[in-house]
């Protein structure tokens, strides 16, 4: 659950100073749409972002080079085109058939394929995707965590329920170290991902990492 939809859910209410920062948290929706095409291994890429301004489209995934298990059907990729919006604004206003023939119409735009290589498409829509790094939200996140951690039996986890910008890795992580301390272990979720940096800023063996060596004269 977002951090902010669990700060004013909390009956009786939480205090007056630690709702009015939960409402001050924002998130950035989240549109995918989903291309069908005709061909395989049409880039060697997972995903690629895309900066030019004459579309809307933000990064594609390419889901068959993730897995081709994602895709088990022979012949066909699946793009993913995704599309950075808030709720209620246009884009999020437009009808699945109108996403997906945005979507057709930029990836030929863009030169991957040809309109006529779409075979079907699909929408997928997530709110409160991302957790937005304004200039205050250290301070309203630090105010909501001191009151929920009253709670002993409640723990926070993943990119929403921390407000943290996670990976996939982490948010599974703050999960299983959530189950951990409820059933009385002490390690701290909420320090995942705070040491060593997505960027890799921390040393890497500080960040639990091997670090590549030299090999020696004489070894295989």
């Amino acid at each position: 659950m977002p951090l902010r939809d669990a700060a004013l859910s909390i009956r009786p209410r939480i205090k007056t100073e630690a709702i009015t920062a939960a409402r001050e948290l924002k998130y950035r929706d989240f549109i995918t749409v989903l291309l069908v095409v005709r061909g395989e291994r049409i880039v060697d890429d997972t995903w690629i972002y895309v900066h030019d301004p004459k579309v809307r489209v933000g990064r594609i995934q390419i889901f068959n080079n993730w897995s081709p298990d994602l895709v088990p059907v022979p012949g066909v990729t699946c793009l993913g085109l995704e599309y950075f919006c808030n709720v209620g604004d246009e884009l999020w206003a437009h009808s699945d058939a109108e996403l997906i023939q945005l979507a057709t119409n930029e990836i030929a735009q863009l030169g991957f394929v040809s309109h006529k290589a779409v075979e079907d498409g699909a929408v997928a829509r997530m709110e409160k995707t991302y957790p937005v790094y304004d200039g205050n939200y250290e301070t309203h996140v630090a105010t909501v965590r001191q009151e929920l951690e009253r709670f002993a039996n409640l723990q926070m986890i993943g990119r929403n329920g921390m407000h943290k910008y996670n990976n996939q890795d982490h948010a599974m992580l703050t999960g299983m170290l959530a189950a951990e301390r409820l059933a009385g272990g002490t390690r701290d979720p909420w320090k995942v991902n705070t040491d060593a940096e997505y960027h890799e800023s921390a040393p890497a063996e500080q960040a639990g990492r091997a670090i590549p060596r030299p090999i020696e004269s004489g070894t295989t």
